[in-house]
């Protein structure tokens, strides 16, 4: 338990938002959870399949979701298309340069993706910040 008077690790506009995390590498969805971990997220999941995502997804509310499209050879429209219509900001990290999403997704990000700009994407995305309807 930090001392009287210290601050805890993380971004303070990110602390203690849930973020939903898909993605069926566990090398990269360990990398992820830990990076987003230390930024002060809480993280839903991984999940690794469109039922584990479907079952999270009914059952726990996040601010936001990051997810990879292709899930084990199958792609992830269904889980993205029932999170954007319910309201959830969706950055969307793949090795695909371009997907169907582009206009419904607060952002796209390339793998390998840059701590950085995965971090700026969530600020953005748990804030209520205009969208980026382009790669970043």
């Amino acid at each position: 338990m930090p001392s009287k008077g210290s601050t805890l690790p993380g971004n303070p506009k990110l602390t203690g938002r849930r973020v939903l995390l898909i993605e069926d590498d566990w090398f990269i969805a360990d990398a992820l959870a830990s990076l987003l971990n230390g930024e002060g997220l809480e993280i839903v999941g991984p999940a690794a399949t469109l039922d584990d995502a479907s079952r999270l997804i009914g059952t726990t509310a996040v601010d936001a979701a990051v997810v990879d499209l292709n899930l084990g050879g199958v792609m992830a429209d269904p889980i993205v298309e029932q999170l954007t219509l319910s309201g959830v900001p969706v950055i969307v990290v793949s090795a695909y340069d371009t997907h169907p999403f582009v206009e419904s997704v607060y952002a796209t990000l390339q793998k390998p993706v840059a701590a950085t700009a995965l971090i700026r994407a969530l600020v953005g995305a748990t804030q209520g910040t205009e969208p980026s309807q382009q790669q970043i």
